[in-house]
């Protein structure tokens, strides 16, 4: 007979230390979060499933930076013309990272489009901050695209 009374007394102690702390109302009723309580909801996805596409912040190459390399790029957008191409990439935060020039091969199945960037030459001691930019810029062509395929010139 012991043993029933003291579950019960330790599940009602247990019981007792969850709800402890009363929850905030606003005035419309519903439960107000305090800035100590934890999140309790999940993130909201799109309806349909999809996640869309960042918008690119849109640079324009400044020639003469230091340590130019080639980086990949993640999107080549054609313009109806064809005569021109609008690049993604994703890359860091000026003065760390500056798009220095863009070079364009034609070829006769493909359009070879490489971009390169670099530092700020003058700004040799700033520190740089770990955070990904989406960039884009538009890329004039020599020659309409014609059917031809972009190609990443930097992979």
């Amino acid at each position: 007979m012991k043993r029933p009374f003291i579950l019960l007394i330790c599940a009602a102690l247990v019981l007792g230390a969850c709800g402890s702390e009363e929850a905030s109302v606003d005035p419309g009723g519903a439960p107000s979060a305090g800035p100590e309580d934890p999140v309790t909801s999940a993130p909201q996805s799109p309806g349909d499933g999809t996640v869309p596409s960042p918008e690119p912040s849109f640079v324009t190459p400044e020639p003469g930076q230091a340590d130019v390399r080639p980086i990949g790029w993640d999107n080549a957008e054609p313009a109806k013309d064809e005569r021109s191409v609008t690049v993604s990439y994703w890359s860091g935060v000026e003065p760390c990272s500056v798009l220095d020039h863009v070079d364009v091969d034609h070829s006769a199945k493909k359009v070879t489009i490489t971009v390169f960037e670099g530092h700020s030459p003058t700004d040799e001691d700033t520190a740089c901050i770990e955070i990904a930019v989406y960039k884009g810029t538009v890329v004039q062509l020599d020659e309409p695209l014609d059917g031809r395929k972009i190609v990443d010139g930097a992979r």
